[in-house]
């Protein structure tokens, strides 16, 4: 009994000793755990009390920061994904609130890519809403969804492209007061004289317009007048020269145009544009007069795009009858499906700095793509005619 009395005192001895040691070995810690709370106090106020840069941006310009890192406008961001304004809504809650509190992230509405299981009506309540009182970009091609909910919204619509848009009249029939720019891309031809004629009904502020005139017997009533930039990706030729009448203040105009057989240019002329600074000019058919470029009267022309063909037998001297015909002094020149090199223009017509020579076959894209189409549809119509005589 004594003796396992004292093996027990010994043994407690000697776990007190250890328990002083760990005492001693914690204290010793807590001392220096101590002293390295109070080293890093000082730095760590500093460290608190800085604030990132960015952080520290007004929202105004933070804002204009999210401004730039969509396309210029009028110009579109994908409609969703990571380069859409959406992307900026997922990045802070600080930063998802400017975003959405900025109305000019949400004024491009792009329906230009199909996203598969997207549906494209809530999303563009959304844009709308986001956009609140903004013109809007509008951007639309072929069937893809949600574009009929921006139909309502055509009093805000400011700048205006759509490729493949088969219904477009409907679309743009209504009153249009902000639209700027209106682009009518790839549209299927009109298989016969059509009852009603495209009107813009109230467009005051339209001044660049791309479209084809796909009618033959019928010219758009559009307010041609107040245009300074017109493209007409196919136009006959009394349609151009009756649009030009009415057109006296462009100052850009390109043009494919089909020469009629039985159409003669008056003897003044295609009226004179005296504003006119760039002209572009090509065909699908040649026309029957050589002289044909000498119609125009272009004083202030800077830039000229032409097919070789329609400067004739003396190319070079052609150029140089139309500068002094017209007392313009062109400055760039573009030959389509040259048959001489720049080098020639250059040495006989110094005064044009800029000359380039583009030896395109005569069968380019356009004009490949406009042979399917008026395959395509005659072909329809032969099968619509042999159905009606069986």
């Amino acid at each position: 009994m004594l003796v396992s009395m004292e093996s027990d005192r010994v043994f407690v001895a000697e776990k007190d000793a250890q328990i002083l040691e760990l005492e001693r070995q914690i204290s010793a810690l807590q001392k220096s755990i101590s002293s390295l709370r109070s080293a890093k106090h000082i730095p760590q106020k500093r460290l608190d009390a800085y604030k990132y840069p960015v952080l520290t941006l007004p929202n105004e310009i933070i804002s204009e920061i999210f401004l730039h890192f969509l396309p210029p406008y009028p110009d579109y961001p994908p409609f969703i994904g990571r380069l859409s304004p959406f992307l900026l809504t997922h990045i802070c809650h600080l930063w998802r609130e400017i975003a959405i509190a900025t109305p000019k992230l949400w004024r491009t509405i792009a329906h230009t890519q199909w996203y598969p299981y997207v549906n494209f009506v809530p999303l563009t309540a959304l844009y709308l809403e986001r956009a609140r009182g903004c013109p809007l970009s509008v951007h639309r091609a072929e069937s893809h969804g949600g574009f009929p909910s921006l139909i309502p919204y055509r009093s805000r619509w400011e700048h205006v492209k759509l490729y493949r848009v088969y219904n477009w009249p409907l679309m743009l029939a209504g009153p249009m007061p902000r639209l700027r720019t209106l682009h009518i891309l790839d549209v299927p031809p009109v298989p016969q004289p059509s009852p009603i004629v495209f009107t813009l009904e109230h467009a005051p502020l339209l001044r660049i317009l791309d479209m084809p005139i796909l009618d033959a017997a019928h010219l758009p009533k559009l307010p041609w007048g107040q245009l300074t930039s017109l493209t007409l990706q196919t136009v006959r030729l009394h349609q151009l020269v009756s649009i030009l009448e009415q057109s006296p203040d462009l100052m850009e105009l390109r043009c494919f145009i089909h020469y009629c057989s039985d159409f003669i240019l008056p003897p003044s002329g295609i009226p004179s544009l005296h504003r006119l600074t760039r002209l572009s000019l090509d065909y699908h058919t040649p026309p029957k007069d050589r002289n044909f470029l000498n119609s125009f009267t272009v004083p202030a022309l800077k830039t000229l795009e032409v097919p070789h063909s329609l400067l004739g037998k003396e190319p070079i001297e052609s150029i140089k009858r139309f500068m002094a015909k017209s007392s313009c002094q062109i400055t760039e020149l573009r030959v389509i499906r040259a048959e001489l090199p720049a080098s020639s223009y250059k040495k006989e017509i110094p005064s044009i700095t800029n000359i380039v020579c583009e030896r395109r076959p005569r069968w380019d894209w356009l004009m490949i793509a406009d042979f399917l189409k008026q395959f395509v549809l005659a072909s329809s119509q032969e099968n619509i005619s042999n159905e009606v005589l069986d």
